[in-house]
C-alpha cells in the first residue's frame, strides 16, 4: 500500500465539548510547526488520521516514544478519546517528526502485545505508569519512509 502524508494542520473537534481543549491541540499543533518545537523536548507530536464518520483528515498531538522506525504511543484515558479508534479503523497516520511529516502505519495492539509495548513505554517515560494501570492503549506506528 502507497502511504502518504496528510495535512497535520486541522485539530480533531472533540473534546468533550471543552473549547480549552480544542484551543490548546491547535496551539500545541503550532508550536510543533514551528521552530520553537524543541521547547517540547521531542517527545510530543502530531498524529494525522482520517475521521472514521466525517471522512476529514484531523490531527491531535500524542506523546510517543520512538526506537528506529516504531514509534509508540500511549493512549490514556481511552475511553474518553477518539483518535485511536480512527486509527484502528484505518491505519494510515502521519506524523511531525524533527519539524517533517512523515507517513506511517498505525496498529492498535492488544494484550498480550500491548503489555510489552506498555512496558517498555513505561521504561522510557515513567510517568506514564500510573495511566498504563488504569485501562491505556497502545498504538504502534511504523514509519513508511525508513529502512527498518
Amino acid at each position: 500500500m502507497a502511504h502518504r502524508t496528510v495535512p497535520l494542520d486541522r485539530p480533531a473537534t472533540s473534546g468533550g465539548g471543552n473549547p480549552f481543549a480544542r484551543v490548546g491541540r491547535a496551539a500545541t499543533i503550532r508550536l510543533l510547526r514551528s521552530p520553537m518545537r524543541r521547547l517540547l523536548g521531542g517527545s510530543i507530536t502530531v498524529i494525522g488520521y482520517r475521521g472514521r464518520v466525517s471522512g476529514r483528515w484531523l490531527a491531535t498531538p500524542v506523546e510517543y516514544v520512538r526506537d528506529g522506525s516504531r514509534i509508540t504511543i500511549l493512549v490514556a484515558d481511552a475511553d474518553r478519546k477518539q483518535w485511536w479508534r480512527n486509527v484502528r479503523d484505518s491505519g494510515d497516520v502521519t506524523l511531525l517528526l524533527d519539524g517533517r511529516e512523515r507517513a506511517g502505519s498505525a496498529t492498535v495492539l492488544a494484550p498480550p502485545e500491548s503489555d510489552a509495548a506498555m512496558e517498555a513505554y513505561v521504561a522510557v517515560r515513567p510517568r506514564a505508569a500510573r495511566a498504563a494501570r488504569s485501562g491505556a492503549r497502545m498504538v504502534v506506528v511504523e514509519l513508511a519512509d525508513v529502512a527498518a
